[in-house]
Formats: C-alpha cells, structure tokens, sequence
C-alpha cells in the first residue's frame, strides 16, 4: 500500500490523498479561496483550500482531500531608528492556525532583526483540541540580510518520537527581493505594496 504526502497533516496521517490509480481516474475541477488584509507593520488573512468538498458528489468521497482552513496574522515592531534607515532593529510576531479533517495545527514564531543579521524562533504544532496526539518542533533560524537579498539557515527540532530518528532537519534559504527602492517616487499605482518585511 502506498501512502503519499498530501496523507499526512504534519506527522497526522489524515488518509485521504488526491493521487489515483490509472484505472480509476477522476478529473475534476477543485477551487480555494482568500483574502490579505495588510499595512506596513500589521497584516492577516484567511484560507479555504478544497472548496469542491462542499459538492454533493465529492464531499462523500473518501479520496477527495476534506476542506482546509488557515488564518494567519503578524505584526512587526521597530525597536530603533535611524534617521534615514527606520528598519534598522525591529521585531516581527506571527502565526498560522491550520485546520483539516478535524486536526487542528497552531504555529507561533517571532523573529529579531539587527542590521544585518535576522534570529527567528517558531513553536510549530501546538495541540488545539486535537482527537490525534501531536507531534511538534521548534524552528531556529539565522540569517543574513543585505538589502534586496538575504541567506538563511533553519534547523526544525522534532519534540516527538521523530527526533530519535532524524535529528531533525535543515534548510537553506537564498532569498532574492526585486522590490524598487524607488518605487515611492513613481506612479501610485506602480508602488510596492506596503508588506512588512524582513
């Protein structure tokens, strides 16, 4: 038997999978939907993945991936400014629920930014009345940033039975940003939008 990673919910093996069989394929069209609220030191939204579930065929359909709901949310703080750099320290708070076939996943994080270094820590899976027990980690993370680019190491460090097994994992990140330092003095609707970033 053969399981596939859209299974597994985190270390949650969830059951269903969209994968078929050549012989018994099914095509159908799926939607999601969502929706970004934002300001230059705040923002939030929402997700709903696999809307189709709510069809009277599918939604009785066992290999058809259930519904999926996110809400996410951050705030950024500036610690210190310079006169002409105001992002010089500052520091950034975040989350992301996750829900789906009655499991429920809540990450928290923060991350530190002094020029030009970037210290992030995140608390992955917290169990939020959760009918299967949960398996999480915590996320280090340090990185490098230098105006439009930025070099990150991660190491997530399972808090379950996995640790034993892995020692956990790492990722390296190179992150390249083609925002336009000038994009203020240009037309409006040309301007970056105003994310908070890192």
């Amino acid at each position: 038997m053969l399981n596939f990673s859209d299974q597994f919910f985190g270390s949650q093996f969830v059951g269903t999978t969209s994968e078929t069989a050549p012989e018994l394929t099914i095509r159908h069209a799926d939607f999601a939907t969502s929706i970004l609220a934002y300001t230059e030191n705040y923002w939030g939204g929402a997700t709903v993945d696999h809307l189709m579930k709510i069809s009277s065929v599918l939604k009785t359909d066992y290999r058809y991936s259930g519904m999926r709901y996110n809400v996410f949310g951050g705030a950024k703080f500036i610690t210190k400014k310079k006169l002409r750099n105001k992002n010089n320290e500052s520091i950034h708070a975040a989350f992301n629920y996750r829900y789906q076939s009655k499991i429920h996943q809540l990450d928290l994080g923060a991350y530190y930014y002094k020029n030009p270094l970037i210290f992030g820590l995140w608390y992955r899976g917290i169990p939020v009345g959760n009918t299967y027990a949960s398996s999480d980690a915590i996320i280090f993370l340090l990185g490098i940033k230098n105006r439009n680019y930025s070099f990150n190491y991660s190491y997530d460090m399972s808090l379950g039975g996995l640790i034993s097994r892995t020692g956990g994992s790492h990722e390296i990140s190179v992150v390249y940003s083609f925002s336009n330092p000038n994009a203020l003095v240009l037309k409006k609707r040309h301007a970056a939008l105003p994310c908070p970033e890192i």
